[in-house]
């Protein structure tokens, strides 16, 4: 059994599907006890209905026909221990009033018991249910319920670690479509190691694949417009040295030619162990927000009405601020 655990692991730290692992593990525990069929349901985000995870050997159409249905207080066996939170066995699934909704569809394909028993996140939320059904009437054995404990504790570790990953895919993707929209890259550089780590609107920004731009800072000088290019190292050197923040403007030539205008920032990060530092920053096109602030200069300077100078000068400092 340790060795299916270990195996169940290996494919939760590979990032593997879930419904595959837990299938996987799922037909691994079926081995131990050859007269049972199992399933995994998880509960829905509205932590009202049960949906099919993982059910290797029940028959399709039961696990079609019960999917999606609504837990609560007599709602079969996996339904009503979702609902309790506590584990429930039925031993005889035609007699038990717990299945009157649903027994003639499990009768109909064999099935005459069922055990269920919640799975728990660490804070005691339940993430779903495992069931044990048999074709006979059971009740469970010492060996059966050592089975259930451990096939519930490492269901919980691969849920809870599949929906951390989930969630962790949502905030990056919210994070990369924040930046787009604010035209903001940003950018590590590890003086432990020298490379740098970037975002992917900064490769947006400067018209680049992953491949196509060396995670080096000569890479990125590279990038930097010629004229622009030794004050740009001689302002990250000296905060370097100093180890202080820097906020200045510089522009870059693009792969396909275009020269944009950036804002670039950086702090360092110390680490206490002693551990060079790193070097966090952003860039910020503003090459439009720069042209626009520099027509709207230029049309006040020529206009001779107070009322319409005092309204290009607030659409100046509204553009000023976005250019922080």
């Amino acid at each position: 059994m340790l060795e299916h655990q270990n195996h169940v692991l290996e494919l939760i730290a590979r990032g593997a599907p879930l419904d595959e692992t837990l299938t996987v593990y799922l037909r691994a525990i079926e081995a131990q006890a050859p007269d049972m069929l199992s399933s995994i349901l998880l509960l829905d985000d509205d932590g009202l209905h049960l949906r099919h995870c993982a059910a290797p050997t029940l028959p399709a159409e039961y696990v079609k026909a019960i999917g999606g249905k609504p837990i609560g207080p007599a709602a079969g066996s996996c339904g009503t221990a979702a609902y309790l939170g506590a584990p429930v066995v039925v031993q005889d699934i035609e007699t038990d009033p717990l299945w009157v909704v649903y027994k003639e569809i499990a009768l109909r394909h064999g099935l005459r018991a069922c055990w269920s028993t919640p799975i728990f996140d660490g804070r005691q939320h339940v993430l779903g249910t495992f069931a044990m059904y048999f074709r006979e009437n059971r009740f469970p054995t010492a060996a059966h319920r050592a089975l259930i404990d451990v096939t519930t504790y490492t269901a919980a570790i691969a849920i809870v670690q599949h929906r951390e990953r989930e969630e962790l895919k949502a905030w990056e993707t919210q994070f990369a479509e924040a930046q787009h929209l604010a035209q903001v890259g940003s950018y590590e550089w590890d003086l432990s190691t020298f490379k740098t780590r970037r975002s992917a609107e900064l490769y947006r920004i400067f018209g680049l694949e992953p491949h196509e731009f060396e995670p080096t800072f000569e890479a990125y000088l590279a990038r930097v417009h010629p004229d622009d290019r030794e004050h740009t190292r001689a302002i990250v050197e000296q905060s370097l040295h100093d180890l202080t923040p820097f906020d200045f403007e510089e522009r870059i030539v693009r792969a396909d030619g275009a020269v944009r205008l950036l804002r670039s920032r950086g702090h360092w990060v110390i680490d206490p162990s002693g551990r060079p530092p790193k070097l966090v920053g952003i860039c910020h096109d503003i090459t439009e927000k720069k042209a626009l602030k520099e027509q709207l200069q230029a049309i006040a300077g020529r206009a001779r009405e107070p009322e319409i100078q005092s309204s290009l000068r607030n659409l100046e400092r509204a553009i000023e601020d976005l250019l922080r």
